[in-house]
Parts: structure tokens; sequence; C-alpha cells
């Protein structure tokens, strides 16, 4: 009988074969190495004497049922105490699988298959597993923790900025201001906005690296939007010996599908760079649209006769930090994060962008992009043709009624002395609570809700007022923050429409236009 399974002898798996008595006839070399058992010292015995657990438990029931159907059963891996015993050197890292497989009506097999490899590289595999997720929920909570801070932080700067910038505007509108005074105002203005740019920034890169930013593409007459851009910064530019030139093939009535806030705001820093690097001399936009068979394609250039960069300056150009060389910081400032953002929104826009420069000749940026002309052109806004004297004299609004809810003082103070030019008057709620609390138990026509805010935030205020049994009244967000994720969660609070800080005077006075003509319809 050993001759004729001495051929098991030769393969990778351990055998135990069993007569009808369940007495061992043959025990493998592989099973001798694993179990340090000598086969003389196994053979004709049974073989519940050395697998105890066959002749108890679970085991047993298994065992007797696959000798008694004559159908294979596998029994699972079993890491200590094996069903056969194995005391190898290793012992504790190994792991078979074992299985009992009748071969006829007289003999029986027990086959030990060694898998330590198998599940050592599967426990390996499920250790990386978890260390991946553990990886990624600490990742995801890194950034959200990140995000809530840069978002504290962003409105913790802007609330005092906001004040500074209101409070600044609301005394240059003075007539009687001296000239002098007016003069150094404007400049605090003007750093005060820079710092906002440089914040916008730090926020813009922040929710790009976390792939939050998406594109909103709305009708836009991209002659119009160009000239708006070019126009603001004629008005900002303070050196006298540079001439921003604005050259377009673009008709006004051509309207294109794009998202007219992005591709202002990468406008905007190329042509700021432009004139920042541009002592004297000339910088000139073009704006031109060029069909081909199977698109058509947007192209926007920047062109200026400032220092110029070096080829090893242009190939950094883009990286987040980076200036063309550590003097510009200094001579110029900035953050090195604006080219790295307009980059990054490029690349949403699935836009091109080049740069040809020559060191003291100057540098010129093309952006190609595709685009799609829109059939619908939006209503032109008239909110710049309102006077806010002519209104103030007419007291056109003095019947409204209007709650602002907001818990910083000097926000509060600055938006009083706004109304007032509006010859209107308010109330103030300084927490979400206390806002409900006031639309309870009076009739306003408009409430200027702040979003951050204790006790009750903005939002949870809003969704409240929405729920009461009451005269809705219009609800319009006060935020430092007018990114569009603010924005959608602004609209599905149940706010009416967002409004940035410091508050936008016309624009409110547009509110408040529409409030008075429902007032008046009501009325009538």
């Amino acid at each position: 009988m050993h001759e004729y399974f001495r051929h098991l002898d030769y393969l990778p798996h351990g055998y135990c074969i069993l007569d009808q008595d369940m007495k061992v006839c043959y025990w493998n070399r592989s099973l001798e190495l694993w179990s340090t058992l000598d086969r003389s010292m196994v053979e004709g015995v049974n073989i519940r004497v050395i697998c105890p657990k066959l002749g108890n438990g679970s085991y047993k029931m298994r065992f007797e049922n696959a000798l008694k159907s004559r159908i294979p059963v596998v029994f699972s891996a079993q890491i200590h105490g094996h069903l056969i015993p194995c005391k190898g050197e290793d012992d504790k890292m190994q792991v078979h699988q074992t299985y009992v497989v009748p071969l006829d009506e007289t003999y029986s097999a027990i086959v030990v298959e060694n898998v330590t490899k198998n599940f050592n590289v599967l426990s390996r595999y499920r250790e990386l597993v978890n260390k991946l997720s553990i990886a990624e929920q600490e990742a995801v909570q890194a950034e959200q923790t990140k995000s809530r801070f840069l978002a504290n932080m962003s409105h913790e700067i802007r609330t005092p900025l906001n004040g500074i910038i209101g409070f600044c505007e609301d005394i240059v509108a003075d007539d009687d201001l001296k000239e002098d005074h007016r003069n150094l105002l404007n400049m605090v203005i003007d750093c005060g906005k820079n710092l906002g740019v440089i914040i916008n920034d730090v926020l813009d890169y922040s929710k790009l690296e976390a792939s939050k930013v998406t594109l909103d593409p709305k009708p836009c007459s991209i002659h119009r939007c160009m000239e708006m851009i070019i126009e603001f910064h004629r008005k900002s530019n303070t050196n006298r010996d540079v001439t921003l030139e604005f050259n377009s093939s673009v008709d006004e009535s051509v309207w294109l599908e794009i998202d007219d806030v992005r591709l202002s705001q990468v406008m905007g820093n190329l042509i700021s760079n432009a004139l920042k690097f541009t002592k004297s001399g000339l910088v000139t936009v073009t704006l031109s649209i060029e069909d081909t068979v199977s698109r058509r394609d947007l192209f926007l250039t920047v062109k200026d006769t400032g220092i110029g960069m070096t080829d090893e300056q242009v190939n950094r150009l883009f990286q987040p930090f980076e200036q063309a060389d550590t003097s510009t910081t200094r001579n110029f400032g900035g953050t090195g994060l604006g080219l790295a953002i307009i980059k990054a929104f490029l690349d949403l826009m699935e836009a091109e962008v080049s740069v040809d420069s020559t060191p003291g000749k100057g540098t010129e940026f093309t952006l190609r992009m595709p685009c799609k002309e829109s059939d619908v052109q939006a209503k032109t806004d008239s909110s710049n043709s309102i006077s806010i004297a002519s209104i103030a004299e007419s007291r056109e609004f003095s019947g409204i009624k209007i709650l602002v809810a907001e818990d910083n003082l000097t926000n509060r103070m600055l938006i009083e002395r706004q109304l007032q030019r509006l010859a209107v008057t308010c109330e103030f709620a300084v927490n979400g609570h206390e806002a409900v609390q006031f639309v309870k138990e009076n009739s306003y026509d408009l409430v200027l809700m702040d979003c951050q805010m204790p006790i009750m935030d903005g939002y949870e205020a809003t969704r409240a007022i929405r729920l009461l049994e009451i005269n809705q009244p219009l609800i319009v967000a006060l935020t430092a923050n007018v990114l569009k994720e603010e924005v959608d969660l602004c609209h599905e609070s149940g706010m009416d429409a967002v409004l940035s800080k410091p508050l936008p005077i016309k624009e409110l006075a547009k509110f408040l236009q529409k409030l008075s003509h429902q007032n008046k319809k009501q009325a009538s």
C-alpha cells in the first residue's frame, strides 16, 4: 500500500490516507515536515487520536457526514491549533486549509494545503486597505478642519476690514470733505481692497486644492464684460505713465455661454499684473473669436511693455507661491498664488495659456478657450442709474420696515449709516434667535440677515422664519464670503438674495425699490 501512495511524497500538500476504520494508512513527507510526526508513529493509529478535534463538536459531525455521503468537505483555515497538529518552527505563522476527500469505498484522504503565503498576502492587503481608509478619513477631517479655519479666518479678518472700507467710503461721499483728506481715505480704501484680494487668493487656492470649485456658465456679452474689466482697471490705475488699451473684433451683440465671474477673475489678474510690472509704456488687451471646422475659440491676449521674464522664470510662473524671483515680492508685493489660481481656473474652462516674454521688453499672455454662442441675452443691470441722493430726497422708502440681524457692533453702525443715506430706519437683532422672535412679534418687509452669528446663525434663523405662518418678509443675506458654495447655502436655507459686505448701497436700493412697488400695488 505504501508503494501505491508513495507518489504523494512529491506533492506540495499534506496527505493523510485513512482506511474504513479511520486508521492512518499513509502519512506523506509534507505532513511529517509540518507536524514533526514521523509516519512510523502515526500509521495504524486512529485519526481521532492524532486529531482530537475530529472526535467531538462540529468537526466530528462534518467529518462523519463526509465519510458517509462520500462528498468532499472543506474545513476553514486554522491559524492556531490546526485540525492536524502542526508543530513546525514556523507554526505560529502557518495557515492550513484542510479537506476531507472520500477516494473510494475503502479509502479517504485528509488533504492539508499550506496557504500561509496567500493568507499573509491577504492579511497585508487588508491591513493596507485599513490604513488607507484611516488615512483617507484623517485627510478628509484635516481638509474639513482647514476649510473651517479658513472660513473663520476669512470672516474674522473681513469683519473689521469691511468696517474700515465701509466707513471710509461713507466719509468720502461727504461733499464737505477736504480734497487731501479724500485722497488719504481713498488710499485706505485701496489698501483694504488689496488685503481683500489676498484673502480671496488664499481661499480660492484652498478650494481649488480640494477640487471644490465648479464653473457656472451663463449668457454673457463678452465685449461688454471685457469693457467693464478694462474700465475698472483704468480707474484704479494710479500710474499715469502706463496706458491701458482695449482692442476687440467682437461685437456687443455676441453673447457666449461662459462663467463671466471666473473669466473676470482670470483677466483681472493678468491685467493687474501687467500694470504692476510696467513702469511706463503700454498694456494692450485684445479680444477676438476664431471659427474652425470643428470648434469656435475665444482668444484673449494681455501684452505689456514691462520688465519681462527669462525662460526659467516663465517655467516657474504657474507654480503656487512662486514669482519671477525673490525680488519681485519685495518690489511689487503679492502672494505668488494669483497665476496658480488662474491656471487652475483655465484648466476648468478647458483653456490653453501661452506666455511669450523677453527681459526688459515685456510679456504677452495669450488665452485660447472653447466657447459656445448663446441665443439668450441677460437683462441689463440698471443699478448704476440709481441716484442715492434723489432717493433720499424723495423719501421713497420711508414706509418700508426693515430688520437687520447682525451681531457685530461696527457692522450695525455702518449698515445704519448706509440706510440713513436712503432715508430708511431699521431695527436690530444681535443674533438669529432674537431675529426670529422679532419677526414673530412684528411685521417686516425686509430682513437683512448676517450669516455668521452666535446662539443661532443666519441659515438656521431663516429656516425658522420660513416655517412661521406669517406674511413672509424678503430675506437678504449679508455675508463677507460670496463664494458659490456660500451663495448656494443661503438660497437652500430660504434666503431670497445675497449681498456682500460692506453693504453695496445701490444693490440694496434695488431691493427697496422692488418692495416699494409691491407695497404700492397691495395698497391700491
